[in-house]
């Protein structure tokens, strides 16, 4: 027992001095009148090369603080946009620093002064903290993923989802420009770090509140890549193979070209060494990173962007993605009882096939103020067959065969499934007065088939017992979906605000699921099972809300009332019907008590 304390006081311990040997530095920044600057970049760098070591940025105040930084010696920058920059190298060995008030100028033009600009490793603004990429060592060939890690507050998972600040990414742009949209990870992963001249994290507002100007409190993380200037216009890229031993290869290229109206961007890679080389999708949709056994990939995507005027754009991609995956494996088992041992052997043969693609595109035209109008579509394409051998062999006491089974299985999918999406969003005056009118489409067409064949053998070493049984089930799986939806949003402000809004939406779903199956046992075929199944529904929801927003603090509350109707056949004949009434409430609270900090609370 006394041990446990010991552990326990050691813990409590080693805490203390962890929080001991973490300095703090605090300060105040304020302009030539003496009132505080708010979102000025606070930056401590290597003194030697100037690389980022941590930041952060004034509260509206003007106050900041950096807290857990080692007793070094750091070069301290403080900066804001139309201000001159401030370089001072300071030496940290107290635990708390609190610095005399700092004092920034405004910058002055003068045509007979040659102005040297510091090194700005970062800058922030309102909703954008920008990296410069030169506060961080990459190599020659790394791509931006590999970048991107050594931002931070920015983790990469295995999958490639990118986390800024707490927050997933939602989408990746190229200078503004949507790029790859159904798969944020490509640009990580097939751009070159060497072409980015800043990397922003924006906090982008919901598209709702961009044409409104009413704050929802609703927040995407979206990472913007800025090219170099030489980048932005003209051919750029990369190409390079590799061949090794055991016939193993590996391939890749990319090549990009930008206007001033266009973004044009292919890549493709080839390998049979277990690397991905992009994101590969399960059936689910969610990232598959399955690299075991032998895999060969082949990856292929274009990317083409065309800009009618600002804020007009059209995209369009397509993405490519082949995998062959195969295994073998074999083991030797040995099962102890209390009076004797069995041995058997399991052997397994697997290869999956797959062919995937997916096309995306989008037209935005938010280049007026008051309105935002899209259209966007996805089409997706999943073919893949499984092949699978198993053989278990159970062995006598003189280790004779006595028992065997095998199975062979095989499996064939073809399915596609894709989504039409159009909403217009007009803000009909200052106040605020507002509607939203969206409607989608949306379908699945699933085949699948399957075919199993097992065979048991029994009393092998005993011709005289001998016997055995065989399965072969073949199966078909149908699954057709199609939905469509609409819906409208008005919103009236009642007084400075405060606001009260309608929506009205409706959605219909037809699906039909059939299977066919026949069993044959022992060369005699069973009476085949099928069905087929049909679901169709409707939803009628109608909601009244409030919102309370402001600056800091956004409260919604929201009353629905939702109608469903459900019917049911199976075989042609009616299962279910019902009729389901609910009165909904919901509340949420936003409230952001520190730039990038909130408190979130939701009731429904």
């Amino acid at each position: 027992m006394l041990h446990h304390y010991y552990k326990i006081i050691l813990f409590i311990l080693l805490i203390s001095f962890n929080k001991i040997g973490a300095q703090t530095l605090k300060g105040i920044v304020v302009d030539e009148d003496k009132l505080p600057l708010e979102f000025v970049s606070v930056a401590l760098l290597q003194p030697k090369d100037s690389l980022l070591v941590k930041y952060t940025s004034t509260d509206v105040n003007g106050k900041f603080e950096i807290t857990d930084i080692k007793k070094e010696r750091y070069l301290l920058q403080i900066y804001l946009m139309t201000y001159q920059a401030q370089q001072t190298t300071i030496t940290i060995e107290t635990n708390n620093i609190k610095l005399d008030t700092i004092v920034l100028n405004r910058e002055v033009n003068s045509l007979d002064e040659v102005v040297i600009s510091a090194f700005v490793p970062i800058k922030i603004k309102q909703d954008t903290v920008a990296f410069n990429t030169k506060a961080f060592k990459v190599r020659q060939d790394d791509n931006v993923g590999e970048l991107i890690k050594k931002l931070p507050g920015i983790e990469v998972e295995t999958d490639g989802t990118v986390i800024a600040q707490g927050q997933t990414v939602t989408k990746i742009l190229v200078d503004g420009k949507e790029f790859f949209n159904n798969d944020p990870t490509i640009a990580l992963q097939n751009l070159s770090a060497d072409a980015i001249e800043s990397i922003e994290i924006i906090e982008e507002s919901s598209d709702d509140s961009r044409v409104s100007g009413i704050k929802d409190g609703e927040k995407n993380k979206v990472i913007n890549l800025v090219l170099k200037p030489g980048k932005k216009f003209g051919y750029f890229g990369k190409a390079g193979a590799g061949y090794g031993t055991n016939d193993r290869y590996a391939t890749n290229f990319d090549v990009n070209s930008f206007t001033k109206k266009t973004q044009f961007a292919v890549f493709g890679n080839l390998n049979n060494i277990n690397n991905t080389g992009a994101s590969i999708f399960q059936r689910d949709g969610t990232k598959d990173r399955n690299d075991s056994g032998f895999l060969t990939t082949g990856t292929a995507g274009v990317n083409y962007n065309y800009e009618f005027k600002p804020d007009f754009n059209l995209n369009v991609d397509y993405y490519y993605n082949y995998t062959d995956n195969k295994q073998e494996s074999l083991a030797n088992r040995t099962e102890f009882t209390s009076n004797d041992s069995f041995d058997s052997q399991i052997k397994n043969e697997s290869e999956s096939v797959s062919n995937n693609h997916n096309a995306s595109f989008s037209l935005r035209d938010r280049s007026k103020k008051d309105a935002y109008l899209a259209f966007r579509g996805n089409f997706k394409s999943d073919d893949r067959s499984t092949d699978n051998i198993n053989s278990t062999v159970y062995f006598d006491d003189i280790g004779k065969e006595d028992t065997s089974t095998d199975r062979i299985t095989r499996s064939n999918d073809d399915r596609k499934n894709g989504w039409l999406n159009a909403s217009y969003r007009k803000k009909l005056d200052k106040s605020g007065r507002n509607f939203r009118i969206s409607s989608g489409i949306s379908y699945v067409d699933f085949f699948d088939t399957n075919y199993q064949l097992s065979l048991n053998k029994y009393n092998i070493s005993n011709p005289s017992a001998y016997y055995e049984s065989k399965e072969i089930i073949t199966q078909e799986d149908t699954n057709d979906v199609i939905k469509y939806n609409l819906n409208v949003r008005y919103t009236e402000p009642i007084f400075k605000n405060n606001y009260i809004n309608f929506t009205s939406t409706i959605n219909n779903e037809n699906r039909d699921i059939g299977l066919y199956e026949i069993k044959i046992i022992n060369d005699i075929e069973q009476t085949p099972f099928e069905y087929l199944q049909n679901y169709f529904g409707q939803q009628y929801n109608n909601q009244l809300g409030y919102l309370y927003s402001n600056k800091k603090l956004q409260i919604n509350a929201e009353a629905s009332y939702d109608v469903d109707k459900q019917n049911l056949t199976l075989d042609e004949e009616l299962i279910v019907r019902n009729v389901y009434k609910n009165l909904l409430p919901k509340i949420s609270v936003n409230y952001e008590y520190e730039k990038g900090k909130r408190l979130r609370f939701q009731y429904y």
